[in-house]
């Protein structure tokens, strides 16, 4: 059999290997979820911590796989293999759940066929790459090139692939199917080189398992160790358990489990990995590619608005402790002096550095460049996407599809002798008018902001165009400020920050992060832990990941 024919058949053998389910079919999932958070099951859980929201009657995601994302597919490769490369940047972009928080990591990904030729043309050139640069100076019998010296590699690289102990006859089938025949045909090399492909192209590699400490279906199960130790790996940093947390003894321990926790938020990768979450979470981690007109906007740079919104995380989260108030709320932020000049604000003591916006209508991260250029045309703001996306991050409230209703959906025509909100004002009539007199109410208070979020009080500098952004707020009844007058989205933000449903939207969108999960059962667990430590005061971003890790949500699975 030829290389490339053994190639083709490893990448579906060694895939479908071990999954829940697994079709030849293009087209079809290689991988099925044993459950979701639809499918809960009610546990008195006993062993959280103290005060943990897990002592009560908990709703448990249950047993399943979940497919690493892109981001989690570098990482594990680079810890793997200590290869800089980052393939996974180039694959099929990961599946996000839209109305739930625009989170790469969920449940719901799948092996496309596309995704499925990509992953097998990155583990080639991933294997070729260690075994060029790597092989001989991690395998001390390499001059033997012998198979006692294959068994010995793999012994080693498997368990480190695969995150956890082999089981049953992993090894000798990796053996016996790959790299013997590989090691007779194309000498010892090659043979590593195949090997090493069809451990990256497994199951055991591409997914996370939360199956539990036992083959049955029935009653709750705990985590096996070795899941534990990745969950929490991937949770906090985004990357596989390292090696102190690897070889933790006992991780059923909430104790242990938050000791470990607090020393990997003190790492860079914690930071990568808070980045990720904030930044998908307000729906900006892609302003990088979002493009603005050239010719009207000649000094664009969205790499600056990116490295902002990294540099705010940085300083609200993990600098300050700062909790949903201080990214909401934040008379800060953290740039150069070029950023400064655009935001109309005092320049920093050192360039980049602090930024005081108190001076300035500018508040919370809502209000900064990402989410500013993110949710505008290439010339002019848009307020139905600020206002849209606004009320689904920021207050967990569903706006409406047009979609849904089959409304023949129009812009508003280009008016020089318009602003842009009274161009929109004229759109929100007849059965349009209920979603947009809520998400205009909303959107109009970012209408000082140009398309690259500066701030300007004349549409196009032209004084005959003033711009308001005062607006009443058209909100559910439920809001404690539904029906408000305020001036700006300054200070919407500051309503929002200081508000219940705007903590109890953040906790929502951090438990479907953390848990890779939704559902309402499972929120409203989290939502009990935010609502305890929010009572004493102690409801910053770490403390609340630091309680998920100790709850039992985190540690125990639930009947499917």
């Amino acid at each position: 059999m030829s290389r490339f024919n053994l190639r083709a058949q490893l990448a579906l053998l060694l895939t479908c290997a071990g999954a829940t389910s697994c079709s030849s079919s293009a087209g079809t999932r290689v991988v099925e979820s044993t459950g979701g958070a639809g499918s809960v099951a009610n546990s008195t859980a006993g062993t959280a911590g103290a005060g943990s929201a897990s002592n009560t009657t908990a709703a448990l995601i249950a047993p399943r796989i979940r497919r690493l994302t892109n981001a989690e597919y570098d990482a594990s490769v680079q810890a793997l293999l200590g290869t800089t490369l980052a393939l996974g940047a180039r694959f099929v972009p990961d599946a996000r759940l839209y109305k739930y928080g625009k989170f790469d990591r969920n449940e719901a990904q799948i092996v496309e066929p596309l995704l499925a030729r990509q992953l097998q043309q990155a583990a080639e050139t991933l294997a070729t790459e260690y075994v060029e640069k790597k092989l001989d100076q991690d395998l001390p019998c390499v001059m033997a090139a012998d198979a006692a010296c294959a068994r010995q590699f793999f012994e080693g690289f498997l368990p480190k692939a695969y995150r956890r102990a082999l089981g049953g006859s992993e090894l000798d089938d990796l053996l016996s199917m790959v790299v013997t025949p590989a090691l007779t045909r194309d000498g010892f090399r090659p043979a590593i080189e195949l090997g090493i492909e069809a451990a990256l192209q497994s199951t055991a590699f591409l997914y996370h398992s939360e199956l539990g400490d036992d083959a049955s279906l029935a009653g709750v199960k705990t985590l096996t160790n070795a899941e534990i130790a990745d969950a929490l790996g991937f949770l906090i940093t985004g990357s596989p358990a390292d090696a102190e947390l690897a070889r933790a003894a006992d991780l059923t321990s909430p104790d242990a489990r938050e000791q470990h926790a607090r020393r990997l938020l003190e790492t860079p990768l914690a930071r990568s990995q808070m980045h990720r979450m904030v930044k998908q979470w307000v729906g900006i981690d892609q302003v990088s590619d979002t493009l603005k007109s050239k010719t009207k906007f000649l000094n664009y740079q969205p790499q600056a608005f990116d490295q902002e919104s990294n540099d705010f995380v940085d300083e609200v989260v993990f600098a300050r402790k700062g909790d949903f108030r201080m990214l909401m709320g934040a008379a800060f932020t953290v740039g150069t002096s070029s950023l400064a000049d655009t935001y109309g604000a005092p320049q920093p003591s050192v360039d980049p550095g602090l930024i005081d916006l108190s001076s300035v209508p500018r508040r919370g991260i809502f209000n900064l460049g990402a989410f500013l250029a993110t949710n505008a045309t290439l010339e002019l703001p848009s307020p139905v996407k600020r206002g849209a996306r606004f009320l689904t991050q920021a207050l967990c409230i569903d706006p409406g599809d047009p979609n849904a209703l089959k409304l023949n959906i129009t812009l508003p025509p280009s008016n020089s002798s318009q602003t842009t909100r009274q161009r929109f004002e004229a759109h929100a009539q007849g059965a349009c008018l209920g979603c947009h007199s809520m998400i205009d109410s909303v959107g109009f208070t970012f209408e000082h902001f140009s398309a690259v979020g500066a701030w300007e009080a004349n549409e196009d500098d032209k004084p005959e165009l003033p711009i308001d952004s005062s607006t009443t707020l058209s909100l559910p009844s439920d809001i404690p400020f539904a029906g408000q007058a305020v001036a700006d989205s300054s200070e919407l933000a500051t309503l929002v920050s200081q508000s219940d449903a705007g903590r109890r939207c953040f906790a929502r969108n951090l438990a479907r992060f953390t848990s890779a999960s939704y559902g309402d059962a499972l929120e409203q667990a989290f939502l009990e832990e935010w609502k305890r430590l929010a009572d004493s005061g102690e409801d910053s971003v770490q403390e609340l990941l630091v309680a998920y890790v100790r709850s039992n949500l985190f540690v125990q699975r639930g009947a499917k």
